[in-house]
């Protein structure tokens, strides 16, 4: 990616009390998980990281076209100027899937529940993802593929290289 953010699509992962809301678990599986705290919380966590990061791309002063999807298509990449994966290691690599090899569009991995995943894959947590999505649009970091899919890096201009992940 070389230039100014413009289209942003937002990928939220559909968290596991989302599909128990659904109907898409079994009602045994259902019954037991719906009264599980740490169910909950992760659902709880994940639903806030995903309006904490609407937010901050709507309140942005760059007039972002922002897509929320649940799933991810070819076509939404080719659109994007970024792609925010909002969910954890799954939800990355569900998302890393739909790029083509020579996409030059950021794939940014958000863990939207660390309570409840590691998010290997993920740069940062619901939590910070205000100050490097403002310092991303700001142009003051850049998000780079190098040798794609196996290495991923964010070069930080004011710090050098801070990510990177095999």
């Amino acid at each position: 990616m070389n230039g100014p953010i413009h289209r942003v699509v937002l990928l939220s992962k559909i968290s596991f009390l989302e599909e128990v809301r659904r109907g898409l678990v079994s009602s045994d599986v259902a019954s037991l998980a719906t009264d599980d705290e740490k169910i909950i919380l992760a659902d709880r966590e994940h639903r806030s990281a995903i309006d904490v990061i609407q937010e901050q791309l709507s309140q942005s002063q760059y007039g972002l076209d922002v897509r929320l999807v649940e799933a991810l298509s070819e076509h939404d990449v080719e659109w994007a100027d970024l792609v925010i994966s909002a969910g954890g290691d799954g939800t990355f690599l569900r998302a890393a899937r739909r790029f083509k090899a020579d996409s030059r569009v950021p794939l940014l991995g958000v863990n939207s529940s660390p309570s409840s995943s590691f998010g290997f894959f993920c740069a940062t947590d619901y939590k910070h993802v205000s100050s490097l999505l403002d310092s991303v649009l700001q142009g003051m970091v850049l998000i780079l593929f190098l040798l794609w899919p196996l290495f991923l890096g964010i070069l930080d201009h004011r710090y050098g290289f801070v990510f990177g992940c095999f």
